[in-house]
């Protein structure tokens, strides 16, 4: 849920997502982009085990 709520739900008072405010990403992330990451993270996990 803290990945949702940082990368991509929009906050209404702020305009754009905690993460784009804080500088940490440049662009709005998608449902699919989020789980595209955690795939790839596990992904690597397993490769390097």
């Amino acid at each position: 849920m803290f990945f949702y709520y940082s990368l991509v739900r929009i906050r209404k008072l702020l305009k754009v997502t905690p993460a784009m405010e804080a500088g940490v990403i440049d662009h709005l992330m998608t449902l699919e982009d989020l789980v595209a990451l955690i795939n790839e993270r596990e992904y690597q996990l397993k490769e390097s085990n």
